[in-house]
């Protein structure tokens, strides 16, 4: 019997870093340019009319593209997004098929609002719409850019906050040139350090959020724990010379616990104002480092880990997820773990890189105890959906049997691991041997309490390498 040749799909080797397009493709990248100020004053009209000429002539340049037009909205705040005529039929254009790229000139001219700009940011990358920002030079479709989308949009959020309530210990921004002005003078009393930062700052502060396990924007619930950590990452180094390999190991051990135990939610501004102000008494970055390491010690307690994170505050509630549940992840990421399931050496973090989910994913967080089994034992939403009964999973055969009982899908999900195997994928997804045959309610007691455990171990190692 003839056989059927195979259809085989070629992916080019070379792909141009400015176009993100194949370089043997031929179709043009439809590109798209956005320009607005927020004042309809005289010099702001210059800087309006400079940038559509600017990016016009930017796209047009460029014989890969095909210019679509030069969105613009003058006079309008980029606080909200409702206003923004302009704005919003350029996002429609995108999403209707006719933008395939973006170009701005930064973070803050296209949203000073963190949630708008997440929310559009994502919205174009489902339709595979990417979105240049020309002096953060970000393109929202490489796996940084949303991590960096975030930090930028919370940063502009706050200076733009800052400026309408007239914050007197806000920190300013100055996104228009790409610069960061700090004015310590009226910082809860600082002395005027170095007035303007490169972007090569904001990058260094990146890969120490990442260096903690925050990989993707997802994890990072808070925008207020990004400000206010880089705030203390600038002083850092300015201040106290702390070196990069410093700097990076602190800001890393600051964020991580800073996210987990939800510092800078609610009513934070007296905490912050009492960090600053002991900060301001410092001499040395001994002295520096001992307020760090005080204060997470302080907090992070066996009694938290114990008790505090597998309680209600913690990790025994329901949902998608909460800072609990995102330090878990963030622990996998800093240790290494791999996927649940997975017969090769596929991490966790390679969850967040992009290009791992397909139509249908076979990459996922799962419920462990299934939803169809566990309602037909009589259980709610609520109690089906605790985050103790999520694990990242990576199984590509028959899908349909994680419907079953643990007791009946786990040993065919293991077939062909060795009982050692077996056993360092439960330790390393925080798994209780045994557990598939465990009581639902036992199970999750159990679970918990190794997720805080594994937390706990990310957290020790943070703070090896800040000490």
């Amino acid at each position: 019997m003839a056989r059927t040749a195979r259809a085989v799909t070629v992916i080019p080797s070379t792909i141009n870093p400015l176009t993100r397009m194949a370089v043997t493709s031929v179709a043009k990248r439809r590109v798209a340019g956005y320009a607005r100020v927020s004042t309809d004053s005289d010099e702001q009209f210059t800087s309006y009319e400079a940038q559509i000429d600017y990016y016009t002539q930017y796209i047009k340049r460029h014989a890969e593209w095909q210019f679509v037009k030069v969105y613009t909205d003058e006079g309008i705040s980029g606080t909200n997004m409702k206003k923004r005529d302009g704005f919003n039929q350029m996002i429609q254009d995108a999403l209707d098929g006719k933008i395939d790229l973006i170009v701005t000139k930064s973070v803050s001219r296209f949203a000073r609002n963190t949630v708008d700009s997440l929310v559009t940011v994502r919205k174009l990358k489902e339709k595979g719409v990417d979105v240049y920002f020309e002096k953060e030079n970000i393109y929202t479709l490489d796996s940084k850019g949303e991590l960096l989308i975030t930090i930028m949009s919370s940063l502009a959020q706050e200076e733009s906050r800052s400026i309408s309530e007239n914050v007197t210990w806000g920190q300013r921004k100055r996104f228009s040139d790409g610069k960061v002005s700090l004015p310590y003078k009226q910082f809860l009393g600082y002395e005027k350090g170095p007035d303007v930062l490169d972007v090569h700052s904001w990058h260094e502060f990146i890969k120490a959020i990442m260096n903690a396990g925050y990989l993707s924007g997802d994890l990072i619930l808070s925008g207020n724990a990004i400000f206010y950590t880089y705030a203390l990452y600038l002083i850092a180094k300015h201040r106290f010379n702390a070196s990069y390999n410093e700097n990076m190991h602190l800001t890393s051990l600051w964020f991580f616990y800073a996210s987990l135990i939800s510092l800078y939610t609610g009513s934070f501004e007296s905490t912050v104002e009492n960090h600053l102000n002991t900060i301001k008494s410092l001499k040395t970055l001994d002295e520096y480092k001992e307020f760090i390491l005080s204060r997470v010690n302080e907090r992070l307690t066996n009694d938290y880990f114990d008790i505090t994170l597998v309680g209600s505050e913690g990790l025994a509630v329901s949902g998608r997820g909460n800072n609990a549940w995102n330090a878990y992840v963030a622990s996998l990421n800093i240790m290494n773990a791999k996927i649940l399931f997975s017969k090769s050496n596929l991490l966790v973090s390679k969850l967040f890189e992009p290009g791992t989910d397909g139509n249908r994913k076979s990459l996922e967080k799962h419920h462990l105890f299934p939803k169809a089994y566990l309602k037909s034992q009589g259980y709610s939403d609520a109690k089906i959906n605790q985050m103790a009964n999520y694990a990242f999973i990576d199984w590509k055969d028959n899908m349909d049997i994680l419907d079953d009982a643990p007791s009946v899908y786990y040993p065919i999900v293991c077939a062909g691991l060795s009982d050692e195997q077996i056993r360092v994928m439960e330790e390393e997804n925080a798994l209780p041997h045994g557990w598939e045959n465990m009581a639902y309610e036992d199970f999750l007691i159990e679970r918990r309490k190794l997720m805080a455990a594994k937390i706990k171990a990310a957290f020790e190692i943070l703070k090896k390498a800040a000490t």
